[in-house]
């Protein structure tokens, strides 16, 4: 490994006066520069910090990077970067991708300014201005970075005016800073994506001009300029470029929300938007515009929503429209309490926030001992109500002003009708209309059997309840947790009916005339189109309406791939069945390491689509004749918009969180 030094640092008045003659509008090109990294850059992932890092002073380095990451994820970025590869570059010897097309250079260099890896930052000790190893393109390990005496002297700059450079005014000597707000921030996060460059692999040759002729092959060539045309000072000055083009447009950080910063829409354009920071964890709303998935908006932890603190410890644990505005809510919870929150436009805002100890009326709300079991309108008032239980008992939550009050509670040992209420033995299921009345029931069952609940009053009272060894139509009752698969309308009457699965086979089941009974029943061996049933080897993973019309169909997948039924008089048929290994558009399927996370119209085009992810990825996939294609599909490791998508992100929710037609993903990033 070598390590190249760049001595430069704001010392003198000529040296400014230089810049200012020179650069003018570029506050990176007078910069040191080392050569830096022995690995990717890591611009996007965690930073950690050495013990000579005072708090002050990671806070400014953090500043910084914020103010880089946002640039980096920005469109204008790339169409600087565009412009300036096309125009100034001339590669240095053994630069990455030296031999490609200029297509090519420029998407792997955005891909370069763009990585996901942790940085360690030492704040003193660099040579120049920073320094570190020249490294290589595409290495994964965490890099390390060493500020220089800019870093202190810049800092130290902070919080007073602007020099007079014109009249010889020197920041050290004259109590002065070099330039205005958001000066340092824009040199300094254009001092580190020029690094960064060097941490893939690209050099400028050497920090002088003689000696950079040599090193990079231009010894004949006097149009040739080492702090010019070579890939590390492009990055940087196209970084420094987009946040003072964006500055000058209006207030940067006029943002509502933290960690945000008002962009340029375009490379020397004239519009503004607010873009949120892809290095921060958080949470996120993505959605599909035009067949592309886009951050529609993005909330980092740490941030407060109302009286609502988002953080780690969040678990998103439902959805509903509770206020009755035909938009799903979300419902939070954490070790403090429980949070209900909207989202609308850029504006995300609590309709409740209450610690634990709160009454809902007759319900002591503490999220330790509380389970949110689902959502429905269990009164017909158009707003969803919420079911929750407790050691104690269960209750149906309602939104009342900016609280909730309680349409039911009921301890455990109460008689709704034959069903003896056990919350430490019962499962609940599944929330739906099971008997058509435009009201939600509660699908219920034991080791004793199954029960349809409903609301009456300020209780609840049985539809139907049935003991094990009943027999439901065709089926003979012997329940256990995993027996009910899910729920849905299959035959399209306006009524949820259930699917039922055993060692035998499988079942569906509806309500007529208060009694359960059967749609269809098979046993394992049937084939069902093109698909093979066996009850020991498929999992239902949603149930949705994938080819338009009525009724619901059922997404199956098992160890051999993936399919789509529906029912079929008194059986299923097959809408899709293909074999792992298919390739849907783009998408490469497997079952064993594919996981379907939510459905929903994401393309608003009356149909439901799948949410997919793998070890690669997240996919979109929709219906295609027979078969299934892919409407966009992200790697993980790459942003789109200021999301950085990750494995470790957390699918939560598929819902309609905004008065738009198309489903939108809640997505939580906590690692």
């Amino acid at each position: 490994m070598k390590t190249q030094n760049f001595e430069s640092g704001l010392k003198s008045k000529d040296h400014f006066q230089i810049v200012l003659i020179v650069i003018c509008l570029l506050l990176l090109t007078y910069t040191s520069h080392a050569q830096v990294g022995s690995n990717t850059s890591a611009l996007l992932g965690n930073t950690s910090y050495a013990n000579d890092c005072s708090p002050e002073f990671q806070a400014f380095n953090e500043k910084m990077m914020m103010f880089g990451r946002i640039a980096a994820s920005s469109k204008a970025f790339e169409q600087c970067v565009n412009e300036k590869v096309r125009s100034l570059y001339k590669k240095c010897n053994n630069d990455p991708y030296y031999d490609a097309t200029i297509e090519i250079q420029i998407q792997k260099v955005i891909n370069a300014a763009r990585s996901i890896n942790n940085v360690h930052i030492k704040c003193t000790g660099g040579a120049g201005n920073a320094s570190a190893k020249l490294g290589d393109y595409g290495k994964l390990s965490d890099e390390a970075f060493r500020w220089g005496g800019w870093f202190s002297s810049v800092y130290n700059q902070l919080g007073k005016r602007p020099c007079n450079l014109n009249s010889g005014e020197i920041p050290d000597e004259d109590n002065c800073r070099y330039d205005e707000y958001p000066w340092p921030y824009t040199q300094g996060a254009g001092i580190i994506w020029h690094e960064a460059m060097h941490q893939q692999g690209y050099t400028h040759g050497a920090n002088d001009q003689e000696n950079a002729l040599r090193a990079c092959g231009y010894n004949e060539d006097d149009d040739w300029y080492f702090n010019v045309n070579t890939m590390p000072y492009i990055i940087g000055n196209c970084i420094a470029e987009v946040l003072t083009q964006s500055a000058r447009l209006g207030d940067i950080e006029g943002c509502p929300g933290t960690n945000q910063l008002k962009i340029v829409t375009q490379y020397n354009g004239r519009s503004l938007k607010c873009l949120n920071d892809p290095g921060k964890k958080g949470l996120g709303i993505l959605a599909l515009e035009n067949n592309k998935l886009t951050d529609e908006a993005i909330k980092p932890d740490g941030d407060w929503i109302g009286g609502w603190h988002l953080g780690m410890d969040n678990t998103i644990v439902a959805k509903g429209d509770f206020n009755g505005d035909n938009t799903e809510d979300f419902i939070l919870t954490s070790k403090w309490g429980i949070g209900i929150l909207t989202h609308e436009g850029e504006i995300w805002r609590p309709l409740v926030v209450k610690p634990n100890g709160t009454r809902f009326g007759g319900w002591n709300y503490q999220s330790r001992h509380n389970k949110i079991i689902g959502s429905g309108d269990f009164n017909g008032d158009g707003k969803d109500d919420i079911v929750v239980t407790s050691p104690w008992g269960i209750g149906i939550l309602t939104l009342r002003g900016n609280s909730l009050t309680a349409l039911m509670t009921k301890p455990n040992g109460t008689r709704f009708g034959k069903w003896n209420l056990n919350t430490n033995k019962d499962w609940i299921k599944y929330i739906g209309d099971f008997n058509g009345d435009g009201h939600d029931d509660i699908l219920i069952g034991s080791s004793w059997g199954i029960s349809l609940l409903t609301l009456e009053g300020s209780s609840l009272k049985d539809i139907i309840s049935k003991p094990n060894g009943s027999r439901l139509g065709a089926w003979n009752l012997q329940l256990s947790p995993n027996l009910i698969k899910n729920i849905g309308d299959f035959n399209g009457d306006g009524r949820d009916d259930i699917i039922v699965a055993n060692d035998w086979g499988i079942g569906i089941l509806t309500l007529e005339s208060n009694n359960l009974t059967t749609l269809m029943i098979k046993p394992n061996g049937t084939r069902f189109g093109a698909w093979n049933f066996q009850s020991n080897n498929f999992q239902i993973t949603s149930i949705g309406n994938f080819k338009r019309g009525s009724k619901d169909e059922i997404l199956v997948t098992n160890s051999w791939g993936i399919g789509i039924l529906e029912l079929n008089g008194n059986s299923l048929k097959s809408i899709v069945v293909k074999p792992n290994g298919s390739r849907f558009g783009g998408w490469n399927y497997h079952s064993r390491d594919n996981k379907i996370k939510g459905i929903g119209d994401l393309n608003a085009d009356g149909i439901d689509d799948i949410i997919v992810t793998s070890p690669w990825g997240l996919g979109i996939l929709t219906v295609s004749g027979s078969s299934l294609t892919a409407l966009d599909m992200k790697p993980n490791g790459k942003l789109f918009g200021s999301w950085l998508l990750d494995k470790t992100d957390v699918i939560a929710l598929a819902g309609k969180f905004s008065h738009k037609r198309n489903t939108k993903i809640l997505i939580h990033k906590k690692r």
